[in-house]
């Protein structure tokens, strides 16, 4: 005869087998980041926003190379594509070096559901080359007031409302966003250096926003993640990083059950049953 306590203990297992057959994937993402030493600084931005990201529990993968079979490769094995602090190489920005086969990868990957995250630097023209250029419809870069970052009204009600009210003005915040120049349609400026985006003495710059682009996102931060440690000293930027990632990354690839799961659990419950019946 089976006692009580361990017809229990066997209804947990199974239980538990049952639940990691269902289970939804963690927020937990996998970003591909640009690690390419031409264009970023490998040792310092690249390497804290990269520490940063692997704190807050996702897993990064990097890649170099600016062509397209690059770009395909990253977008192929990950959630969404990161640009870490991005420096002109000899004069040259990513986004004017980048050829007509590598454009339309990126471009591709995001229309068709991926996301892009470019962060400070030289980020806002590599978004003009993918998604907001020529002339006149274009990102461009103004002046930081030094009062920090505050986020806007327009975070209400959608998922970044739970992100901090205020972001320090950390060495590193240098390229903040001129909204009012051109506001990509759908756009969602989550941050500025002002309260209200018209306060006096501020430059009205905007230093963070997502935007949806055909079925995939893009997101724009303006801190370089320079000598970026974890806690309170990020300023609030970590916890908000963490926040578009999980919000814009693609969905996971399903991963596949071993062939004898619900085999076993088909098993234990029969056995369950049986036993029970004894009992």
């Amino acid at each position: 005869m089976m006692n009580s306590r361990r017809i229990r203990w066997m209804t947990r297992v199974l239980a538990g087998l049952a639940g990691l057959i269902v289970a939804a994937p963690g927020s937990a993402a996998v970003v591909a980041v640009f690690n390419d030493p031409g264009y970023v600084d490998v040792s310092h931005e690249s390497a804290s926003i990269q520490t940063s990201l692997i704190g807050l529990g996702h897993t990064v993968s990097t890649f170099t190379g600016i062509d397209a079979a690059s770009f395909n490769a990253a977008a192929a094995s990950a959630n969404l594509i990161l640009f870490p602090h991005l420096e002109p190489n000899l004069g040259t920005s990513l986004g004017d070096a980048l050829g007509p086969a590598a454009v339309a990868a990126l471009r591709d990957y995001v229309n068709q559901g991926g996301a892009v995250v470019a962060v400070g630097g030289d980020a806002h023209r590599l978004l003009n080359t993918l998604f907001y250029g020529p002339t006149p419809n274009f990102l461009a870069s103004s002046g930081l007031f030094g009062g920090g970052s505050f986020r806007q009204a327009a975070a209400a009600g959608t998922p970044y409302a739970a992100a901090p009210a205020t972001l320090a003005a950390l060495p590193g915040v240098d390229t903040g966003l001129n909204f009012f120049a051109f506001t990509p349609p759908g756009a969602l400026a989550l941050y500025m250096d002002s309260t209200s985006g018209t306060d006096a003495g501020a430059f009205n710059s905007v230093t963070a926003f997502v935007d949806d682009v055909g079925s995939g996102a893009v997101a724009y931060l303006s801190w370089s993640w320079l000598d970026a440690v974890a806690g309170d000293a990020n300023g609030g930027w970590n916890p908000l990083l963490d926040l578009v990632v999980n919000e814009v990354a693609a969905p996971p690839a399903a991963v596949p059950l071993p062939a004898s799961a619900p085999l076993l659990c088909g098993a234990l419950a029969l056995t369950i049953a049986a036993r029970r019946r004894r009992a």
